[in-house]
Parts: structure tokens; sequence; C-alpha cells
């Protein structure tokens, strides 16, 4: 938290530059000269901006050759185990985790098209902003909305999402095809007498489980299924996937105690 602290109040990251000329990003040297300490106490997410930053000027410099994590940590912080050398391979782990950058063999790598599209630090943070929590949702949600949510398609995401929860709620109730939104929700969880309703559950609760599916229906799976729907926000759509994900495993539940019960 400090850390975090200390880097806003290097004016957001950014340089001062001469009158008339418009403020530069700082790079990874000029941070770890204002404070070494603080430097060293950063998140590699933190960093890893401007680690990628400095990993595009080395690749674009003409007659350098590709970029080598030995000799770049040397230039900066020779001895590895310190906490600023730390801090720096922590980083590019980062970096290659999030394939921002590839080897190509040994400490050799270069800055993938991604890591090309992300750029600096502000992209990095913007990156981050938008990663899909892979393994926290429901697997089928997941399969469903990964390869649309990537491409920043938010509203067929959303919309697969909740047509996955469509088809498990219709097969566990063993419903026809015919029933859809709504009219299926009602089927299977009025109640009193849907089909996949757990009565031993107090009438309140219930009660506030359909609404929970009735809502996800009309106001995020049919708005998605009838018309253009902007998420200018990625969060917003993440949002969707994980009531989407939370109503699957409801699904999912209710299937197994039916299946128990007819044991």
């Amino acid at each position: 938290m400090i850390a975090r602290m200390w880097v806003d109040s290097l004016s957001h990251g950014m340089a001062p530059c001469p009158d008339g000329v418009a403020s530069r990003r700082m790079t990874l040297r000029e941070l770890l000269q204002r404070d070494r300490d603080a430097f060293a106490a950063l998140a590699p997410e933190e960093l890893a901006g401007y680690l990628l930053a400095d990993i595009i000027r080395w690749e674009d410099e003409p007659g350098r050759g590709d970029p080598n994590k030995h000799n770049y940590l040397v230039g900066i912080s020779p001895d590895k185990k310190s906490d600023i050398g730390k801090a720096i391979l922590e980083a590019w782990a980062y970096l290659e985790h999030e394939r921002l950058i590839a080897s190509v063999g040994g400490d050799w790598v270069f800055v993938t098209r991604r890591g090309r599209e992300v750029g600096d630090a502000t992209g990095v943070a913007e990156y981050q902003k938008i990663q899909y929590p892979r393994g926290q949702f429901h697997a089928a949600i997941e399969h469903r909305t990964w390869k649309h949510f990537i491409p920043g398609d938010h509203d067929i995401a959303v919309k697969e999402a909740f047509r996955e929860v469509e088809i498990r709620i219709r097969k566990a109730a063993a419903l026809p095809k015919d029933y859809v939104g709504a009219e299926l929700v009602k089927a299977a969880f009025a109640p009193d007498g849907g089909k996949l309703t757990d009565t031993e559950i107090p009438s309140a609760e219930r009660t506030g489980l359909f609404n929970l599916f009735l809502g996800g229906f009309l106001f995020l799976r049919n708005p998605a299924g009838h018309r253009d729907v902007e998420y200018e926000d990625p969060t917003e759509a993440l949002e969707a996937f994980a009531l989407a994900s939370m109503l699957a495993r409801i699904v999912d539940r209710a299937a197994e105690r039916l299946a128990a019960d007819a044991e």
C-alpha cells in the first residue's frame, strides 16, 4: 500500500519535461533513482509496465540485438539476490507469464504482438483491468465466455453465459426446448411447484432464489439477446459471468439432489 502511494506521488509516474513539451512517463531507472526501498516494495504487476517499455526500447534500438534478461539485470542491479534484483526478476516473470514477452532461447526474448499492443506501464494497468480470471467461474461458463471476452465481444459473452444457464436448467428440469427465458425459470424455480425447487428451504429463500434467476434472465440475458448492449467497463461483463456461474452451480446441485431422490 505504501509503495502504491509512492508511485501515485510521482505524478502518476510522469516525468517533467521542458516548458512547452508534453510530460513523459518515467523509465524504470528513473523510478529506481527516486527511492530504492519503495521501488523494491512495488508489486511485480506495478513494475512490469516500466520493464516492458524498457524491453521495447531495447528491441527497437538499431543494432542492439534481442533483449536479454541477464544483461538487462546486470545493467541495473548486478546482485540478482538483492531486493532490487528480485523485484525486477519478478516483474520479468510476470511479463513472460502474461505472454507479453517470449523466449527465443536462454535469456533472450522478444516482445510479443500482445506486448506491443500493451506497450508500457499505462497499457499494462489497462491490460490488468480486463484480465479474465481463468478457473474462477463454472467450467461451462468459462468455456462459453472466454473466447468472446478476450477479443472484446462482451455482450456476446454475457448472452452465451446465460444461454449456458438456460440449457442446464432445461436439461436438469427435463423441460421442452420451447421453454425459454422467464417461462423456463418459472417452470423450474417457482417457489411452489418448480421442478428444481428445493422444498426443504424456507419459503422466503425459495422466493429469493426464483427472483435471482428471473432477474438474471430479464436484466442480463434478454437484453443481450435482442439488442446491442455496450459494456464500456469489461468488469461489468465479468460480474455478469460471476452471477451466471453461481446460477449454473445452483442448477447442478438441484440436478444432483433430484438424482439422489430418485435412487
